[in-house]
């Protein structure tokens, strides 16, 4: 599970960037939207992989 957590995390942050950097270009999501879901997405990344971390430790 520890490794499941970790991973998890690291989606999370790997999809906020993929959104912010992709905001405009290829996506249907007016950027108004994709900017703060993005900054959300890596901050529940951090949140969760800093949890699994110390839940772990």
């Amino acid at each position: 599970m520890k490794y499941l957590g970790l991973a998890m995390a690291v989606i999370y942050i790997g999809a906020g960037i993929a959104l912010l950097i992709k905001a405009g270009s290829s996506l249907r999501i007016p950027t108004q939207y994709t900017i703060p879901l993005g900054i959300v997405l890596i901050a529940y990344g951090a949140y969760r992989g800093y949890n699994s971390f110390k839940n772990y430790q």
